[in-house]
């Protein structure tokens, strides 16, 4: 990490010939600048996807454990509790298994999912940086190339 933080700053702190008062850059310092710049978008990039995978396997893991216990749990849980929900308060029972899925099927898994649906999108907001840093870039290529748009 500390030698790519340190290629970033010599890479941002050097000046080609254009910037030390040279001018509009030649085609070989700016094809340099843009290569060194690509290396470095990819580099970040590449840095980006590890830690996003670090935190992601977390997150899919919360989701599916989720669902995994919301569906084998309601079937299981509405016929073994509901019943005695039914029976112990003298509902009808429809509403013993109704109570009964909720209570331990429906509600636990809402809260699994939801930890993990949040925890998944924050892991994803590790891509803004390469995101950002490839707006930054291709201003600053935009700049060195004297102004041009991409536009006709």
């Amino acid at each position: 990490m500390k030698q790519f933080n340190d290629s970033c700053e010599m890479a941002a702190n050097s000046p080609s010939a254009a910037e030390a008062g040279h001018g509009k850059p030649g085609f070989q310092e700016l094809f340099r600048d843009v290569m060194s710049l690509a290396e470095l978008q990819v580099a970040l990039f590449a840095r980006d996807l590890v830690e996003l995978r670090r935190g992601a396997v977390g997150s899919l893991i919360l989701l599916t454990t989720g669902v995994v216990m919301a569906i084998a749990s309601l079937p299981v849980l509405a016929a073994g509790l509901g019943l005695l929900v039914s029976t112990m308060l003298e509902l009808p029972i429809w509403a013993g298994l109704l109570i009964t899925s909720v209570v331990l099927g429906v509600i636990p898994a809402a809260v699994i999912v939801s930890v993990g649906w949040r925890s998944l999108f924050r892991n994803l907001a590790t891509l803004d940086r390469s995101a950002g840093e490839m707006r930054k870039n291709v201003a600053w290529l935009r700049r060195r190339l004297g102004g041009r748009s991409g536009g006709r």
